[in-house]
């Protein structure tokens, strides 16, 4: 049986080391959570750093896969990290009332992924997901400010990272 907290935990302990120093003294901790909607979500304290993942998607995906994944959501600990204490709360508000703010926040993400090099991974990641989920589904991803495969390659190609 497959450990997926140590997998994961593994996964972001490398991302952290390679790409996302700033988050090196953080207390990150992976946890299972199976939720409908999303694979992995992001809860950011003070003192604490939850991941939650669901453990039934997390297995479908490949490791490169997984990289793509955690360079996104260490993306959302990393853009919050830089916040002041107010500038945090001001997002918090923001993002859980206004549609626009949560759009840009996961455009803005994917983009630091793509930036710090993970393009290909985060391409993979979604053009499975692609794949796999309904039209509606997809419709919802990208509603949700989620890049298509297409935008990733796209934007990694501008930025001189699609290698």
């Amino acid at each position: 049986m497959v450990n997926h907290v140590q997998k994961c935990t593994k996964i972001v302990d490398g991302l952290i080391k390679r790409n996302f120093p700033v988050l090196g003294e953080k207390k990150i901790v992976v946890l299972e959570f199976a939720y409908r909607k999303f694979t992995a979500s992001v809860f950011d304290f003070s003192f604490i750093t939850l991941i939650f993942i669901d453990p039934k998607k997390i297995a479908a995906y490949s490791y490169n896969e997984l990289k793509g994944l955690f360079a996104h959501e260490l993306g959302h600990i990393e853009r919050h990290s830089k916040r002041s204490f107010y500038e945090k709360f001001s997002f918090i508000i923001r993002y859980l009332f206004n549609t626009n703010v949560r759009i840009e926040e996961e455009r803005e993400t994917d983009n630091l992924a793509i930036r710090k090099g993970y393009a290909k991974n985060l391409y993979a990641l979604v053009k499975r997901v692609e794949k796999m989920s309904t039209r509606e589904h997809l419709r919802y991803m990208f509603s949700k400010g989620y890049l298509s495969s297409n935008k990733i390659k796209s934007y990694a190609k501008k930025i001189g990272k699609w290698r």
